[in-house]
């Protein structure tokens, strides 16, 4: 009799650890095992907002956003024999050496890797991706990001500041009116996020979710593009006549007190700010 009250009690508590631990799945953990389930099943996709132009008082651009791409690729999709082949025909496009062996090796590399999505290059233009694309490779596409543009160069560098990278590599302003008015010109990135299959494929037929990017604002400024450009000519004429290391200088409408131009040298090409010493 012992010897079946014993086993009567293991049993018991065996069945009292089961039902507890599966109140615990069920209701303290229900939320936190769904969203894993969901984390699981679902892929979510990123769409940035495009941030906001910086223009004259007259409407033109001083600083846009332009539209570039980032190549990736799907090893998984990819046949074994064609990886190799594929990577050449990448180099060609995109290298400035077309038989660049190291740009073949590190793109065969990434493409042999067990991963079912394989970021490849940033910054491919809309040529390439054009080129890219008549070529009609298997398991090779594109996502769209966008890029800085000032065509006015360093012109107003110091007021504009400069767009590069925070700790998670997403674009930040920094310095100036980029970094003072980050928020606003930066928008509100958005999602596409969609059902996919045990091996990370879409579901074609499956939910689908989308939240729309807002974009950021446009920022007008008081600045004059003529004078902006007569108050630079002469302000570095006036450093080499008189031998200057720099020279700083500012046009203001008397009546409103707004900033006409604003220069300042030596400065540097917001686009290429990592090129210059601090």
């Amino acid at each position: 009799m012992k010897r079946i009250f014993w086993i009567q009690t293991v049993f018991l508590l065996f069945f009292f650890a089961i039902t507890a631990r599966l109140f615990y799945w069920q209701f303290p953990q229900a939320q936190f095992l769904q969203a894993q389930a969901e984390n699981q099943h679902f892929t979510n996709t990123k769409v940035m907002a495009n941030r906001g132009n910086i223009l004259f008082s007259d409407g033109s651009i001083l600083v846009s956003s332009n539209p570039v791409f980032s190549l990736y690729g799907l090893p998984k999709v990819i046949d074994s024999d064609q990886k190799v082949k594929i990577a050449r025909s990448l180099s060609k496009i995109l290298s400035k050496d077309p038989d660049d062996s190291d740009f073949v090796k590190d793109i065969g590399n990434k493409l042999s890797q067990n991963l079912y999505w394989v970021p490849l290059k940033k910054n491919v233009t809309a040529l390439q991706k054009k080129q890219i694309e008549e070529l009609n490779l298997q398991g090779i596409g594109f996502a769209q990001d966008t890029s800085r543009f000032y065509p006015e160069g360093s012109s107003s560098a110091h007021l504009l500041g400069f767009l590069g990278s925070d700790a998670k590599g997403a674009g930040k302003g920094y310095f100036g009116l980029e970094g003072y008015y980050d928020g606003e010109l930066k928008g509100i990135s958005g999602s596409i996020k969609n059902e996919r299959d045990a091996l990370g494929l879409p579901i074609l037929i499956g939910n689908f979710f989308t939240t729309e990017a807002r974009n950021g604002k446009n920022l007008s400024l008081n600045v004059d593009a003529t004078v902006q450009f007569i108050l630079e000519k002469n302000l570095k004429a006036g450093m080499e006549k008189y031998g200057a290391k720099a020279a700083s200088a500012v046009v203001m409408d008397p009546v409103t007190g707004g900033i006409l131009a604003l220069s300042s040298f030596p400065n540097y090409d917001p686009a290429n700010y990592f090129d210059y010493p601090k």
